[in-house]
């Protein structure tokens, strides 16, 4: 018994292999602005910790972060595997930028603090 190929489940072929390729390409994209999101809610959070500063907890965030993002080039479908390493390096450098910065924000704010709490002490002791 043959069974003859309607032109509908043709077509119902190529939209559903079109929505696998825009899928992918979405979640790529998705991926991508997850990542520039947590690195700019890092960076927030960097700001909202001047007054209480963990050192761990701000490196460890940021090592995770690139971990995540090693993680996820390592994972990307070889669709578009020309712009993966390009974009991968692009936010592993934004994150070491990022990162950077916070240290040395970190350091700033630890002189300030020892500065106002020497000053503290003096005034407690005049």
């Amino acid at each position: 018994m043959a069974r003859k190929s309607l032109p509908f489940n043709d077509q119902c072929s190529s939209v559903v292999s079109s929505l696998y390729v825009d899928s992918v390409i979405d979640s790529q994209s998705d991926n991508r602005e997850r990542l520039n999101t947590v690195g700019n809610d890092a960076l927030k959070m960097s700001k909202l910790e001047t007054r209480e500063y963990e050192p761990s907890c701000s490196n460890s965030r940021v090592l995770a972060l690139i971990a995540t993002l090693s993680e996820t080039a390592n994972k990307t479908p070889s669709a578009t595997s020309d712009d993966v390493p390009h974009d991968s390096l692009n936010i592993q450098n934004t994150l070491a930028a990022e990162y950077n910065f916070i240290s040395q924000r970190v350091a700033k704010l630890e002189q300030k603090l020892e500065k106002i709490e020497a000053e503290k002490s003096e005034l407690e002791n005049a």
